[in-house]
């Protein structure tokens, strides 16, 4: 059971699905039939995992620039990283 849950939790945060996909995959794979209701929170937790990948390049970006600052890169090479 345990690795069964994992598995399916991997599909629902894999990147590279789209939520139809992801869908279709919980149908044939795990023999799921979701609800609309259930297919509305999947495309949540689908939204949620863009969310936080988006997040974590938006921190690292910031963080970038900040260590060019602190380092006195000129305005043209923080022009380019802020892009």
């Amino acid at each position: 059971m345990g690795n069964k849950l994992i598995n399916l939790l991997r599909l629902i945060f894999k990147e590279d699905l789209t939520a139809t996909e992801k869908t279709e995959r919980l149908i044939r794979d795990y023999d799921l039939q979701l609800t609309e209701e259930m297919g509305e929170e999947l495309n949540i937790m689908c939204n949620l995992s863009e969310g936080i990948e988006e997040v974590t390049r938006e921190n690292e970006k910031k963080r970038t620039i900040f260590r060019l600052v602190k380092a006195g890169a000129d305005m043209k090479v923080l022009f380019i990283a802020m892009k």
